[in-house]
């Protein structure tokens, strides 16, 4: 059975969860605006800046949820989406997929 308190921390990890996208969507431009770096450019420099600012926040939110919960859950979960977000946004600079992504 389910009690009030788990109940509160389930609640607070999936607002946590979900709040990720959003803070990435923040800081980062649309994936679909993501082009391959031309010689002499900074994008992306800016861009693994963006990413690292937006890391930052979304596991130290996971991280805040976790002390708050006392179980491990938001910060894995906050720390899993960022890296998949991560990962895409590298991917779409790396290859120049732009449409694509």
């Amino acid at each position: 059975m389910v009690n009030s308190e788990n109940a509160a921390g389930v609640g607070l990890s999936v607002l946590i969860l979900l709040s990720v996208p959003t803070i990435f969507q923040t800081f980062l431009p649309p994936a679909a605006e993501i082009t391959k770096e031309k010689p002499g450019s900074t994008y992306s420099s800016r861009l693994r800046k963006s990413e690292v600012y937006a890391t930052v926040i979304s596991v130290g939110l996971g991280f805040a949820g976790s002390m708050i919960t006392n179980t491990p859950w938001p910060f894995m979960g906050a720390a899993a989406i960022a890296a998949a977000i991560i990962v895409h946004y590298e991917g779409c600079l790396r290859y120049d997929m732009g449409e694509v992504c």
